[in-house]
């Protein structure tokens, strides 16, 4: 290429005026920062964040503990080891927004060594067998000594949790409705209580059991408020289900109180 042919070419590709040479550095600029910036998951919008935890961290059915499990529906928890932001983030929607079955008592849960993770969990579900393991004597057993050890779990009152669904297998007996009544009514700090109820032995009669049923109504709606009976899904036909709202029933319960010291009619 000559010498007049290589000022030719540079002519033609240089800007005609200074306005031209700052648009192109201009557009040079913003590329070199569009390339260079990188957009991490802190970056984001904190509901953005938890959209994403709920993906990679919530299940439809319930999780069958609270600690990393071998089980393939359990989540991955390995994202609540990136920071300390993002671990509480996570560790908030996974015992929050999920639904676990009988951590406590199968296999034994260490309640003392993972006090924030009982505090944390909202929604319970589980079966026990009550039928044939009550007894006068003072050491529970069977499915007993699990609803205590659940009771125990449970026992911070100071926290408004969200749904508990029991499955209970029933001996109906006098005995086993005055346990029953005083182990429920301790229950007060759930928005929403389920139960399943169905008789253990088949030869009980389901008149005989139906009576037992609207005694325990009767006797928990002073404490947890009016019971709506519903029909138990995919449970046998004669399954009895009754549900409680007991935070509500509180604040109700409260409010008549309040205006009464404050003065109001």
């Amino acid at each position: 290429m000559t010498e007049s042919n290589d000022r030719s070419f540079v002519n033609s590709t240089t800007p005609e005026n200074e306005s031209d040479v700052d648009k192109v550095m201009s557009s040079k600029g913003a590329v070199a920062k569009v390339i260079s910036t990188r957009t991490g998951l802190l970056d984001l919008p904190p509901e953005i964040r938890l959209m994403i935890f709920r993906h990679l961290l919530v299940r439809q059915n319930p999780l069958p503990g609270v600690l990393p499990h071998a089980e393939a529906s359990f989540p991955d928890l390995s994202i609540l080891r990136t920071s300390k932001l993002i671990h509480q983030e996570a560790f908030d929607v996974f015992y929050k927004e999920n639904r676990f079955r009988s951590w406590f008592w199968k296999p034994p849960f260490p309640i003392s060594r993972f006090p924030h993770i009982v505090n944390t969990i909202q929604n319970i579900e589980t079966d026990m067998t009550l039928g044939a393991t009550f007894s006068d004597s003072k050491k529970p057993r069977g499915g007993v000594a699990a609803f205590v050890r659940l009771m125990q779990c449970l026992e911070n009152h100071s926290i408004i949790r969200r749904k508990l669904v029991l499955a209970l297998y029933i001996d109906p007996s006098p005995h086993s409705l005055n346990w029953l009544v005083g182990a429920l009514g301790r229950f007060t700090n759930f928005r929403t209580i389920n139960l399943h109820l169905l008789a253990v032995w088949f030869r009980v009669p389901h008149k005989e059991f139906f009576e037992w049923c609207e005694h325990l109504k009767t006797a928990l709606e002073p404490v947890l408020g009016y019971a709506e009976e519903f029909e138990v899904p995919g449970w046998n036909p004669s399954a009895i289900g009754l549900r409680f709202h007991p935070v509500d029933y509180q604040n109700q319960s409260r409010e008549p109180s309040r205006r009464e010291s404050s003065g109001l009619k």
